[in-house]
Order: C-alpha cells, then structure tokens, then sequence
C-alpha cells in the first residue's frame, strides 16, 4: 500500500510541473499566427541579411541607426515595409555587384553599376520607408548611376518613401547619372518626396560623356503622381547633360516601350550646371530635361524652379561658395516631434549643411496609475511624455492578490479536483483509519 501512495504522490507531482511549466498549444499559435511570411527589422545587422533573401517579404520595425555600418549597396526583388520607420546616417561609399544594362538617347548600351541603399530593384515593391542625413559618395572610372534609395530599377513601386541627403560623384565614365530617389529605370513612384543635394564632377577626357540629373529619377520613364522634390543640383559636364527636377531625361532604354503618367508633382529648387561642348544641346528644366518616347501624359504639376546655366568651365561647379570654408558648428538636440543634428554653416559664404542624425524622443517618460487595481477588478496606468504631455502607453494591471492562508489556497485547484490527489487522499485516510483500529500487542 505505501508503495501505491509513493508512486501516487510522484504522479502527482510531475504533472503539476508539467502543467506549470509547459505553454499552451493556443499560446503557441498566436505566437507564429501572421509571421509565416513576414520578416521583421530590428537592427541594421538585420536589415544586412536581406541579401540572403532578397526576394522575401519584409518590415521596419525600428528607427535604425546607420551610422556605424559600412553599407554596401544589395540588390532586391521582395516586399519591404518600412512601416513609417527611418534609416538615418547611412553612408554609402562603394557600388554594389550588381552589374546592369543602361541606354543613352540613342539606345546605345552600356555595362552598368550602382550605388544607393539598394544597388537594384526588380519587380519589388517598397512602401512608407525613409530615409534621413544619407550620403551616397562614389568615384567611379565605368558607367554608373547612383541615388538615395536605389541605384537601378526596374518594374517596381515606390509609395509613401521618402529621402534625405545627397549624392556625389565624380566620373569618369560614359553613361552616368545622379537622382535623389532612383538612377536609372522603369518604374512607378507615388507619393513620394525627395529632399537632395546631387553633385556631379566629369573627370573625362578624350570624349564625351552622356550625364542625367534628376530630382526624383536620374533617367527613366514610369509613372510620377503626388511627388514633392526639393533639389539642389550641380552639375560640371564636358559632355552633354540632361537634367531636371523631376528627370533628366524621360524615356525607356528598352524595347518594351511604355506610356508614363506625371501628375500632381511639385518640384522647388534649383540645377547649376555647365556643359563644356561645341555641340550644345544643354537640357535642363523644371520637369523633365529632355524628353523622348513613349508619350507622357502630365496634368496639374506645379513647380518653384531655377534653370542656372554657367559659362565658366573653369570651375566645378560645388554648393560652397568660398575656396576655404570656415565653418561653425552647431548641435540641435531632438525634441518630442523633430530630429536632432550637428550644423555646419560657412561663416564667409553661408554653405550650410547637416549631419549626424538623431530621432525624437519624448523626454523623461512618467508612469502613472489612473485606475487603481482591486481584488475584483484590473487596474490602469498610464505612460505620458512630461514634456508634451504626448500619451506614450498604456496597460491594465492585475487584479490584487486576495488573502489567504494555508496550503490549499496557494496551489492550483487542478491538484485537489485530480483523480490521483483523490487518490492519495483517499488512501491516507485509510491508512490511519486501519492505525487506529490495530491494537497493541500488550492486549491480545
């Protein structure tokens, strides 16, 4: 008989643990339900890993820090999300692999690279991303073509990114470009704004190069509806430019020739520019530079433009006004709602520009209890910022602890309604019920 309890007991004993420490099949559920076939970014060793999967599906979870990374462009052909979330500081100063066909005006083709966050992007669709305080720095002796986001695109959508930065390139290749979003491609953005400093410096010799500049797309056809550009342009050529603030030259360099839509844009700024070239042909407006098949339709574009042609092609042409620069530098701290970043601001000419991003944030966060819990009832408290008064989160808290005392109360209630405590208690009270019947020895 005290083996059957012993062996009761133990019973008893294992499935308790078992029960307190094994998670619920329904637990597990939730906890795979929707990420099947999501991946979620976190980190910016995360956002790396893309290139092992570039054709997955993909969302910003965070505001990501690129500060520290040394980025080399990758190509995509996926889903990716940024879910309103920024990339801030990211610095690129290399082109990826990737390796494309590009076309001038005359379909001529030429063995293509690509500097951006993505060197290329095929059949891809990214929306709500952005981007802020990015440079894109590349020498380059080939063709190429380089932009905030991506250098080369192709049969994908862009809706709801944004970017900030600027592009540089100094060349000394043939088919070359620089755009604030995109280089070169097909493709169709919606929604979208730029807000780019793009400078380009031809170091060719012994023949003329084919240059594009735009604000939005460097070369490409597509369709562009509700995008703001903001470009400041730069542009030294001894070949010849094409130019604009949304495209520098409108048209497919490709067979499959395909009607675009330019609705509803608006572009401010201005494009300094040179075109050292008996041969002038010097492209450049407001919209789109030069402008080839296939037909476009545009309606309702508006435009704050300035078409600032130079004659001196002495000097590159550069947005410090001064040889020397002296510049004061100043550190604006974030704030609920704005960024953070360090100024630097030419005191002789007034060049400015900015850099070493910070996101906002609300300062000193304050927890407080609006509903106290009872032993009945759940609590609430709230997390508000003690700056804006912004409401930053919110929980429920457990209902208290009631008070109680002995053993029974403090275990689960699946022990006492179990067949094998049932069982055990049964057993034990026959054991002592038999003790107290046994007599002595002494009165037999």
């Amino acid at each position: 008989m005290k083996k059957f309890l012993y062996i009761c007991a133990a019973a008893v004993t294992a499935a308790l643990l078992t029960w307190m420490s094994y998670p619920s099949v329904t637990a597990r559920a939730e906890s795979l339900s929707g990420t099947e076939d999501i991946i979620e970014i976190a980190t910016p060793d995360q956002l790396v890993d893309i290139r092992r999967a570039p054709s997955a599906h993909y969302r910003l979870t965070a505001d990501l820090d690129m500060g520290e990374t040394n980025w080399l462009p990758l190509p995509f052909n996926g889903t990716f999300d940024g879910d309103g979330h920024t990339l801030y500081n990211l610095r690129v100063l290399q082109t990826g692999h990737e390796v494309r066909t590009t076309a001038d005006g005359n379909l001529k083709p030429y063995d293509t690279t690509f500097a951006g966050l993505f060197s290329t992007v095929e059949n891809a669709a990214v929306s709500n991303l952005h981007l802020t305080g990015a440079e894109i720095s590349v020498q380059n002796d080939g063709s190429c073509f380089a932009a905030l986001l991506a250098g080369y695109v192709r049969n994908s959508t862009f809706s709801g990114c944004s970017v900030e930065g600027c592009v540089n390139m100094i060349s000394k290749g043939v088919n070359v470009g620089v755009g604030g979003l995109a280089g070169y491609g097909i493709s169709d953005f919606d929604g979208c704004r730029a807000d780019a400093t793009l400078f380009f410096e031809d170091r060719r010799t012994g023949s003329r190069c084919e240059q594009f500049m735009g604000g939005l797309l460097a070369s490409g056809t597509g369709h562009f509806t509700d995008c703001m550009i903001r470009i400041d342009g730069y542009d030294s050529c001894h070949g010849y430019v094409h130019n604009g603030g949304l495209t520098g030259m409108y048209f497919n360099g490709e067979p499959d020739w395909r009607a675009g839509r330019v609705n509803r844009n608006f572009v401010e700024g201005q494009i300094s520019f040179f075109e050292d070239n008996p041969d002038r042909r010097a492209y450049c407006a407001a919209y789109i530079g030069e402008r080839l098949d296939p037909p476009i339709e545009m309606t309702d574009n508006s435009q704050q433009f300035t078409r600032n042609e130079s004659t001196d092609y002495t000097t590159v042409l550069r947005p410090e006004k001064c040889d020397e620069p002296q510049y004061r530098v100043g550190v604006t701290p974030p704030t609920c709602t704005e960024w953070g970043y360090t100024t630097y601001l030419c005191q002789t000419c007034g060049h400015t520009w900015r850099e070493s991003f910070t996101p906002p944030r609300h300062i000193k966060p304050h927890w407080e209890t609006v509903i106290p819990p009872t032993t009945s009832k759940e609590g609430l408290r709230r997390q508000t910022c003690t700056a804006c008064g912004a409401l930053l989160a919110e929980e429920t808290l457990p209902p208290l602890p009631e008070k109680s005392s002995g053993i029974r109360n403090n275990l689960p209630i699946a022990i006492w309604l179990s067949p094998a405590a049932v069982l055990l208690a049964t057993g034990g009270l026959l054991i002592f019920r038999k003790k107290r019947l046994r007599k002595p020895a002494s009165q037999k």
